[in-house]
């Protein structure tokens, strides 16, 4: 009787032994709260590195960490949190995030970096910090990524259908980069392509950016692009990505390169170039192709050629090279405000090469440069459009064309290159001043005053505008409120697209032109 006492405790405790080592090696799918503390020890609910991690969640592969394998099934079962933890705060690693089995807007994986930096020395064979390869419902916030290579650093890589995802509060730091390539080092792509940061396909769809910081390099070299969007060229693909209140630093060619996108929103970032010395053709925003229901509203784009102002490199502020935009999903650019423009080059503010069916409404595009040594060589121009348009056509009220610059540039408050009649140019304001300026030109014909060019066209121009210097309150500080009460309310109603200025202050039924709402300290209106 005895013997058969002790084999049956033994049975037991070999039975509950192997539960025990058995729900410490494998999770299964995830549910709840994890770390991320490469102090610890690795387990199935501590992981010193990220990579384990979704390694862990979605596979039975071996851990960079040496913690437990999972099995079958893989994936999450609800609300999943990795927390990063810990007094180690750089991790030397790549983190690839794969398809994640039952992820939803339910259950969604959420990464909490705390201000932790994900390292890497990237090279020819793995370009890339992060990338997320189908993933959805991924939200990663406050992680810092930083490629230590001088030549390659692709910071976030969106491919395989990687949808509703939202990165929130993270630096992604190439200042490393000192040399400039096309496709070596890029802030955050959209692109089908493991090289290539321009290759359309199905990338991902309605994910969030917002409060991010991408840096480059502060004086020479990339990112060539800081972000770069790709979508599917199917007139019926909506990618609906949105980019709200970034900030880039320093990029050499193009702070956002979007091309086929369909309903992708760039509201409230920040782009400027403050540190670069070394520059090239900068396109702070370009729109490519097939363009559909895109809105560019509440940016401000600064400083493109940094400690370069002598620089003789043209600037395209806004660029819209779109002639497939449809009527039924015409695109949006309102409430952005170019300034700060300095440099000897060529300055185009809002540039729309073969545009069609776009809206450009209160904007304020400034250059005041008057230490400017340009030549006659290089142009400046608030508006340009070239391209007889079609559909709705191109509509540009509201917006604020000033231009003060020093050398003998000859400057167009707007430019229409070729003749057409579905323009609705209406209710801005201009001021000009310079050598050889001119209010408009249309069609080869240029306008040196505002009374001469509301005679262009038929006289479809700016019979409701206003030719006036606004009276900024302080150009030095970047404060764009007019004082001028002359252009008090000379607005058009456009609150449907419109509703808002760039402070988020509620506009009127008869709005001030402009990024900004304003009480103006005295009228000056006969």
């Amino acid at each position: 009787m005895r013997l058969n006492f002790t084999i049956k405790c033994f049975l037991l405790f070999c039975l509950t032994s192997f539960a025990f080592f058995n729900s410490e090696l494998k999770a299964a799918q995830l549910s709840g709260s994890y770390t991320i503390d490469s102090t610890q020890v690795a387990s199935s609910t501590n992981f010193r590195n990220l990579n384990s991690a979704i390694t862990f969640m979605t596979s039975a592969n071996s851990r960079t960490d040496g913690g437990p394998s999972n099995s079958v099934p893989f994936g999450v079962s609800g609300p999943v949190i990795f927390d990063f933890t810990g007094s180690i705060l750089t991790h030397i690693e790549v983190v690839d995030i794969p398809v994640i089995t039952g992820a939803s807007a339910t259950n969604t994986v959420t990464i909490l970096g705390h201000g932790h930096t994900i390292q890497f020395n990237c090279n020819i064979t793995n370009y890339f910090l992060m990338r997320f390869t189908g993933a959805t419902f991924v939200t990663v916030d406050s992680l810092n990524l930083k490629t230590t290579n001088a030549q390659y650093g692709w910071g976030m890589h969106f491919r395989s259908n990687s949808n509703f995802n939202t990165i929130s509060n993270c630096i992604i730091d190439l200042t490393t980069i000192s040399t400039v390539s096309t496709g070596n080092a890029v802030g955050i792509t959209f692109t089908n392509s493991t090289t290539s940061v321009t290759t359309s396909g199905a990338n991902g769809a309605n994910n969030l950016f917002f409060n991010n910081t991408i840096l480059g390099h502060p004086t020479t070299g990339g990112p060539y692009y800081a972000i770069t969007i790709c979508p599917q060229t199917s007139a019926a693909t909506v990618s609906a990505n949105k980019f709200i209140n970034n900030t880039i630093q320093n990029f050499y060619y193009s702070g956002f390169y979007l091309t086929n996108t369909n309903g992708t929103l760039l509201r409230g970032n920040s782009i400027s170039n403050p540190t670069r010395t070394s520059t090239t053709t900068i396109y702070p925003i370009s729109v490519w192709n097939g363009s559909r229901s895109d809105t560019i509203v509440n940016n401000r784009i600064f400083t493109p050629f940094g400690a370069a102002g002598t620089s003789f490199s043209t600037v395209y502020g806004i660029a819209i090279y779109t002639p497939n935009t449809p009527t039924t999903n015409p695109c949006l650019v309102a409430n952005n405000v170019l300034y700060d423009l300095r440099g000897n080059g060529g300055i185009y503010g809002i540039f729309s090469s073969s545009a069609n069916n776009w809206r450009f409404y209160h904007n304020n595009v400034i250059v005041d440069h008057a230490a400017s040594t340009t030549t006659a060589s290089y142009q400046t121009y608030g508006f340009y459009h070239s391209g007889t348009p079609s559909g709705q056509g191109i509509d540009f009220r509201n917006n604020i064309v000033y231009l003060k610059r020093g050398g003998s540039s000859v400057m167009y408050n707007v430019f229409i290159a070729n003749a057409g009649t579905l323009f609705n140019i209406n209710n801005n304001v201009y001021f000009k001043q310079g050598n050889g300026s001119m209010v408009g030109s249309f069609n080869g014909i240029n306008y040196p005053t505002f009374q001469s060019w509301r005679t262009a066209n038929a006289g479809i121009f700016d019979s409701n505008s206003v030719y006036t210097d606004p009276l900024f309150v302080s150009q030095s500080t970047f404060d764009y409120t007019p004082a001028d009460g002359f252009i008090n309310n000379k607005g058009a109603n456009v609150l449907s697209s419109v509703p808002v200025d760039i402070n988020l202050q509620a506009r009127s039924t008869t709005p001030d032109p402009g990024i900004l709402e304003f009480t103006p300290p005295t009228s000056t209106d006969a």
